[in-house]
């Protein structure tokens, strides 16, 4: 396993979303190809969501209707406070999904060096 996807699974476990859902596999992936390439994020629903899913065998709804799923894990089940300290700020509502990646990429690149 590549050094970066066991970093993106120990922060989304840190933010409690459990490896049980399709969610948590799909923001793995989403992830790592915005850690790798930032300028990625601005493409997410029309690049990144269908090449996940041909990746997995699924849709591109079925990924973000997962994504949805695992962050709202997130938000509900007590992930709040890791994901203030991955923003860097409190959040007031949850996040949207590419703002979740966008800053966990974010979070993983500056934590990284």
């Amino acid at each position: 396993m590549d050094s970066i996807t066991v970093v993106v699974q120990q922060t989304l476990n840190e933010l409690h979303i459990p490896m049980r859902l399709c969610g948590y596999q799909y923001l793995t992936y989403s992830i790592e190809r915005i850690v790798a390439e930032p300028m990625r994020i601005q493409g997410i629903t029309k690049d990144l969501y269908p090449e996940a899913a041909r990746h997995y065998g699924t849709t591109w709804k079925a990924v973000d209707r997962a994504n949805r799923t695992a962050i709202n894990t997130c938000w509900e089940r007590g992930g709040r406070e890791k994901l203030d300290e991955v923003v860097g700020y409190h959040l007031a509502e949850r996040p949207w999904p590419t703002e979740f990646i966008s800053a966990v990429a974010e979070y993983i690149r500056r934590n990284q060096t």
